[in-house]
């Protein structure tokens, strides 16, 4: 009975968020910080929000790439910034975002570098997983609470199923997401116990077609598929502008970030070996 209420709620949920008025639209008076916007998702939300008109302060260590980045930008109306930035490195980017924050008055704040170092736990180092858990969770935090102070409009975090599902090859990714989405609940109920009006939202997507995943698949790939940049990104700013507090994207991970708290470790466990273990030496992400 309570997977058939779940079920309709999911799908009532499915088509109601695509008829969700914007409440918050973003306009030529906003600023927004991007970080990790030179690849992936995160250009395609530069490009996306600067179809909007606003500003953009866009965040990468590849600032060989930011040339592109900034034309593409601009073809679309939008005015935008680099600024080369390591997460990696806490303090630089501390005093980074000081100087950022003298010149320019961020409105909406999109936390969405990220680092997947994909391999079997016994062959990590402790500095891949000081490194993923860095840029993935603590610098996030940081920046969210370096904005939170200048009372920022919006603060968007980018999770992932990881967040919720486990799997192989994935022990500090997994565990920096799990932070992420700990970290992101848990400030949201401060903020509303405070009365504030900064608004959250975390996103937690499957897989997007992006380097970071190369070589992920499993036995479920035509009913799970990859989902490109371009339509994350334009879900994340829909979100964003209807002030939704933690979006999915597509109706199917809803069902699996519930039920997946809900079955036994045993079952879940076979399940996953059951649709990834065949491919799992294939999974080894970015290279270099």
């Amino acid at each position: 009975m309570y997977y058939l209420i779940l079920i309709f709620i999911g799908i009532a949920w499915y088509i109601w968020r695509d008829n969700i008025k914007c409440k918050y639209p973003i306009t030529t008076k906003d600023t927004i910080l991007i970080t990790g916007a030179c690849m992936g998702l995160g250009k395609a939300l530069a490009i996306e929000c600067a179809k909007k008109k606003c500003k953009l302060i866009l965040l990468d260590v590849r600032s060989d790439l930011s040339l592109d980045l900034l034309q593409d930008v601009r073809k679309e109306g939008g005015e935008a910034q680099f600024f080369r930035c390591d997460l990696s490195d806490l303090q630089s980017t501390k005093e980074l975002i000081s100087t950022i924050k003298q010149k320019y008055k961020v409105t909406i704040l999109i936390n969405n570098a990220g680092v997947g170092i994909f391999k079997l736990f016994e062959d990590e180092t402790i500095e891949d997983v000081i490194k993923t858990n860095t840029i993935n969770y603590l610098a996030p935090a940081m920046l969210t609470q370096e904005f939170i102070k200048d009372n920022i409009n919006h603060i968007v975090n980018i999770g992932s199923a990881a967040s919720i599902v486990q799997g192989m090859k994935i022990t500090a990714y997994s565990a920096s997401k799990h932070a992420m989405w700990g970290f992101h609940n848990a400030l949201r109920m401060e903020l509303k116990y405070q009365n504030s009006n900064v608004r959250t939202t975390l996103v937690c997507p499957w897989g997007i077609k992006t380097g970071m995943i190369q070589g992920l698949k499993t036995k479920l790939d035509y009913f799970l598929p990859m989902m490109s940049p371009e339509y994350v990104a334009q879900c994340i700013v829909q979100a964003i502008e209807a002030g939704r507090e933690i979006i999915f994207i597509q109706w199917y991970q809803f069902y699996i970030a519930h039920i997946s708290r809900l079955v036994s470790s045993k079952i879940l466990d076979w399940f996953i070996l059951f649709v990834q273990a065949k491919h799992v030496h294939e999974f080894k992400g970015r290279q270099g």
